[in-house]
């Protein structure tokens, strides 16, 4: 099973967000930052093939602490940068193996580095698109949030 997200809200969505209808699901056409701005709750959920892998690894582990896995292992850094990345959640992406190759990690935080690069140049392209679909930017309407307005 893949990964999936869910969004909760008071209301029905079909009233705030566009909605599409795919062949298994109805899923919106905003983006989890869109959702948030809007005072929706977004939630992921690890996907049913990676939670059993986890606890399969865990089992045959056995007395397992995930808290002394060591940051800074360089042969999985080098793994990384070569990119050998098939099975390594959320880095197995053509795109994200890529990326992993020409900035070649060395530490843990050059991957939480370029997340956070991801992060901010996600933002960017929903304000952008959330622009060129007619909404604009308006005051904040609680301290710390950005609302849009149709």
């Amino acid at each position: 099973m893949h990964a999936a997200g869910v969004v909760i809200s008071a209301v029905p969505l079909s009233d705030i967000v566009p909605l599409q209808k795919s062949e298994e699901n109805i899923i919106t056409q905003y983006t989890m930052n869109y959702l948030e701005k809007l005072g929706l709750l977004k939630m992921d959920f690890l996907g049913l093939r990676n939670l059993t892998i986890i606890r399969d690894t865990v089992r045959e582990i056995g007395n397992f602490d995930i808290s002394n896995i060591p940051l800074d292992d360089a042969k999985v850094y080098q793994m990384l940068s070569q990119g050998d990345t098939a099975g390594v959640f959320q880095m197995e992406s053509a795109g994200m193996t890529q990326k992993l190759i020409d900035m070649s990690p060395e530490r843990i935080d050059d991957l939480i580095e370029y997340d956070n690069e991801v992060r901010v140049i996600d933002k960017f392209i929903d304000l952008i698109d959330m622009e060129e679909k007619g909404f604009s930017r308006s005051k904040p309407t609680k301290k710390g949030t950005n609302m849009f307005d149709p």
